[in-house]
């Protein structure tokens, strides 16, 4: 069962971990390993009774099947996936030419902590993707923005694998993850992600192209990206600035039905950009309400034009990617209140 290749993605002792790595047990006793910080490696393995020797690290087997593979090591569990064939026989270097060649979309549904939706049109390119991702309430545009993420495409036996990096600052290092790239056809290809276990799907259809801005948003560490009250993300003028900033919403008349709470969270990056938006929409009870398409899309705008933020720090003094919410309190259709 062990022979063959499998694909870790997380360890644990208290949260998930990024594990990014895909190794190849062959019946001689030796292994090939990848993983994108490290890149290839040949390594030797035994395996006796429960126990699992790779390379130089010692392992108990603590779960195997035909689909599951689970290591034990001191107290860190590390969980692997079985790779199968592919169903559409392309090589691997003609799906990377194909992926390169092109723009594809691929869509977000609806989430249980978010009130929009977005799809985004990408070109996957050999210093990162770009992508444009538009934001959506029902099926009205609300706001469109430019993304970048440092990524690269990497070749392994008959399978090829996307990774996405840890930061902006060096796209060569710190790489997140390992995702498997499997073409439904010349039109259609999938990123595999697993999570807790879980095989998660994201397909990408060819699309037309857009044009690319260098003036993207991206988050300048993809991990552990702290609340503004740990970081002391501060908007410039407090208050008073963000009700001036907000002062055309304040004596605009929306429709009455307009009554309840509209949160607005997004991510304020080591640079004081904003991005990555979700909304959240209730009633004065804090049960789900609909809201007019002008309210929610006024604020937006606004808040894409907040430009002047005291940018959060961490302990060591270094800007830093920061969380952030706007509450607007609505009352008959009138912005009576804006928090925190």
């Amino acid at each position: 069962m062990l022979i063959g290749q499998w694909i870790g993605y997380y360890q644990y002792e208290i949260s998930a971990l990024p594990f990014p790595l895909v190794i190849d047990f062959s019946e001689d006793g030796t292994a090939e390993k990848y993983d994108p910080n490290e890149g290839f490696q040949k390594v030797n393995w035994d395996w006796i009774q429960d126990e699992l020797k790779v390379d130089t690290m010692d392992y108990v087997v603590t779960r195997i099947s035909d689909e599951l593979l689970e290591l034990q090591h001191s107290d860190i569990k590390y969980v692997f996936t079985k790779l199968v064939e592919p169903a559409y026989k392309l090589p691997a270097d003609s799906q990377l030419q194909i992926i390169n060649d092109h723009f594809w979309i691929t869509r977000k549904d609806y989430q249980y902590d978010d009130d929009l939706s977005y799809k985004e049109v990408v070109k996957f390119r050999e210093e990162g993707r770009r992508s444009l991702k538009s934001y959506y309430y029902g099926a009205d545009l609300l706001i469109e923005q430019q993304e970048k993420v440092c990524s690269k495409f990497s070749l392994f036996k008959n399978h090829l694998f996307y990774s996405e990096s840890y930061r902006m600052e060096g796209c060569d290092t710190s790489y997140l993850n390992l995702m498997p790239v499997e073409f439904e056809d010349d039109k259609n290809f999938l990123l595999w992600e697993y999570k807790q276990r879980k095989a998660l799907k994201k397909r990408y259809c060819k699309s037309e192209p857009f044009e690319i801005s260098d003036s993207a948003f991206y988050k300048c560490k993809k991990l552990f990206i702290q609340p503004f009250y740990r970081t002391e993300l501060e908007y410039k003028g407090d208050k008073p600035a963000l009700q001036k900033h907000f002062g055309g919403i304040f004596e605009k008349q929306y429709v009455a039905t307009d009554e309840g709470f509209i949160s607005v969270i997004f991510t304020v990056n080591c640079e004081g950009k904003i991005g990555d938006y979700k909304m959240q929409l209730t009633d004065i009870d804090f049960k789900e309400k609909e809201f007019s398409l002008e309210l929610l899309k006024d604020i937006v705008e606004r808040v894409e034009k907040l430009e002047e933020w005291k940018i959060g720090k961490n302990d060591d003094d270094e800007l830093v990617d920061s969380k952030k919410y706007l509450l607007f309190k609505m009352k008959e259709g009138r912005l009576v209140h804006i928090l925190p």
